[in-house]
């Protein structure tokens, strides 16, 4: 299964008029993240520069169009709560194509998860805990992978998705040079594991426009 293409090119804001403006929305690092067709992918980046807020965009183009289950899961239940509002707020902004994407029909909290239903038949799920994970199909989003107790057996529940067509994309800052997700990281690189790798720094981001959007977004002049 590969992310459709046109995640990123939806991703332009409308004046009041109808218009598109001339800025995208998303940052050349977060459009290179959401054309990355890669079946495991890994994301290690600075803190706040919008990797999740992006994500979510594609979680709700995939469900609403019919092409995945999208399964979130983080280490605490406020940022799994905090996915599901930015997936809400990406619905609303789309809402211009309502008719091809779809429209929410579900909000629940039940069982430990937070899920949207869409028409499609297709869910995004917020995962209270990684025990829910086992059994489940479609696209998995680990975000703050370093932050959670048991990493390896977390992946182990994802990776099995795998057989069936499934994605796996693994988002975090990093918590050590120790730490799991740095580990994994690293044999990326070494040419141990045939995954995609991105690495974002806050100097990154801040070359590709991240301050400018800050500002836009407070309503600040920029220089």
């Amino acid at each position: 299964m590969s992310a459709p293409a046109r995640a990123v090119s939806l991703a332009t804001p409308a004046n009041d008029n109808g218009a598109p403006k001339t800025a995208p929305v998303l940052l050349p690092y977060q459009i290179r993240w959401l054309e990355d067709r890669s079946r495991v992918k890994l994301m290690e980046k600075s803190r706040r520069i919008g990797a999740t807020w992006a994500t979510a965009a594609e979680a709700v183009l995939l469900a609403s169009s019919g092409q995945s289950d999208v399964w979130y899961v983080c280490y605490n239940e406020e940022s799994t709560k905090e996915f599901i509002r930015d997936c809400k707020r990406w619905m609303q902004w789309l809402g211009f194509a309502a008719g091809q994407l779809g429209q929410q029909i579900g909000d629940q909290n039940a069982g430990g998860a937070f899920s949207i239903a869409f028409p499609s038949g297709k869910r995004i799920t917020g995962l209270s805990s990684p025990r829910n994970l086992r059994g489940k199909q479609g696209l998995v989003i680990i975000d703050e992978a370093a932050f959670h107790l048991d990493l390896p057996e977390l992946l182990k529940a994802a990776f099995a998705l795998l057989m069936w067509g499934g994605q796996v994309w693994i988002l975090s800052t990093h918590n050590g040079a120790d730490n799991a997700f740095a580990r994994l990281c690293d044999e990326v690189r070494d040419g141990k594991r045939d995954y995609s790798l991105h690495r974002v720094t806050i100097l990154d981001a801040l070359g590709e426009g991240l301050y400018q959007r800050i500002c836009e977004r407070l309503g600040q002049p920029w220089n």
